[in-house]
């Protein structure tokens, strides 16, 4: 059942509001994911009415029927229970998603497929469930490269799913206000704006941190299993190493740019405010909606940065052009002033300020 979800997940607001979202929700996920479904969905979550006929299944019928030719599954099964377990080291309240509630389709045409392939759409929120594309046999054919490359992007999937989540309902509508460690409004405005400047790498936005913190996450649960795979031409090597994290070098402009613009400037922010420790606080934070931990982390790496002018400028820049900042060093970095000015005139979405930590005073 797909009403069973693998996270905290919360409903606010007041007792008929609640009502509407378990409503709301439990119609979302009772639907079969169905290939008539999943088209439509796909179609709708991609904005393409255009958008060609992909062949799907649920995971769990993936894996009994075993039809699937350039695929090895047993190699794939070791690798799910092998990484699941690896996560569960670090964060023990991991759960990954249930078999039925992850469809895996067959990539579509010419493209490569897998998890930067065109129908790439993640986990889904609302109706708890996630997707991946496979490899394209004709450009990938090794079996074992095809089966961790699923294997990895149903992990990164899992990580999202099990991330803290709370939904509200306002103007007759369900959106979902927290996700991990950020924000955002039913207009969809987001706690923190987009990343200052590609040098400053003390700040980013919540959402590239939370998506590169995930995929580090994947590629370390897979990293002794990946070791088992080899590259016979230039785009398999792309592929395995693109799994394991390392990304220099790679040709595949799609690959590359998700290096670039997420999976770097995570990194370097989490190297700025302190390593591999700081990543998994970010990580249990993500688990379990609880950002305190983290807010106390960069406030006590504040005392060795005092020298960084750079970061010092912009927290002065920050303060001096919004008064409702100067209260706290997380609100100083991230706390974006479209979010703020939206929570604040609108009476109808005050109670949500004391989950983000905003005061109305």
């Amino acid at each position: 059942m797909r009403n069973q979800v693998t996270c905290d997940e919360t409903y606010i607001g007041a007792a008929t509001d609640i009502a509407r979202i378990a409503g709301i929700l439990k119609e979302h996920r009772r639907q079969p994911l169905s290939p008539e479904y999943m088209h439509a969905h796909l179609r709708r979550v991609k904005a393409k009415d255009d958008l060609p006929a992909i062949s799907t299944r649920l995971l769990s019928d993936f894996m009994e029927n075993r039809t699937t030719a350039n695929f090895d599954y047993a190699f794939f099964e070791h690798a799910i229970e092998h990484a699941s377990c690896r996560v569960r080291e670090l964060y023990p309240e991991f759960s990954p998603l249930p078999t039925d509630a992850y469809v895996v389709a067959e990539a579509v045409g010419n493209g490569l497929g897998g998890f930067h392939g065109q129908y790439g759409i993640g986990f889904q929120y609302e109706s708890n469930f996630g997707f991946s594309e496979l490899l394209n046999p004709s450009l990938v054919q090794d079996d074992k490269v095809r089966a961790i490359e699923l294997a990895r992007n149903y992990m990164h999937d899992s990580f999202h799913a099990a991330s803290y989540r709370t939904f509200g309902y306002a103007e007759d509508a369900l959106f979902r206000y927290q996700y991990g460690i950020n924000f955002r409004l039913p207009s969809g405005i987001s706690y923190s704006g987009t990343r200052h400047a590609p040098e400053c790498t003390f700040v980013i936005n919540l959402n590239t941190l939370m998506d590169g913190i995930t995929t580090m996450v994947a590629a370390d649960a897979v990293q002794g299993i990946v070791a088992d795979v080899t590259a016979c031409d230039d785009l398999t090597r792309d592929v395995v190493q693109e799994i394991r994290g390392e990304y220099a070098g790679i040709a595949d402009h799609a690959m590359a740019r998700f290096a670039n613009e997420v999976v770097a400037p995570a990194a370097a922010f989490v190297s700025y405010w302190g390593g591999e420790s700081f990543r998994h606080a970010i990580g249990r934070a993500m688990l379990s909606g609880n950002i305190a931990p983290v807010k106390r982390h960069i406030e006590d790496a504040m005392a060795s940065k005092a020298a960084d002018r750079a970061l010092m400028a912009y927290i002065e820049a920050r303060r001096r052009d919004h008064g409702f900042l100067g209260r706290n060093l997380w609100q100083d970095l991230f706390l974006s002033v479209d979010f703020h000015h939206g929570l604040l005139s609108d009476e109808s979405l005050h109670p949500l300020a004391r989950y983000c930590g905003i005061s109305l005073q």
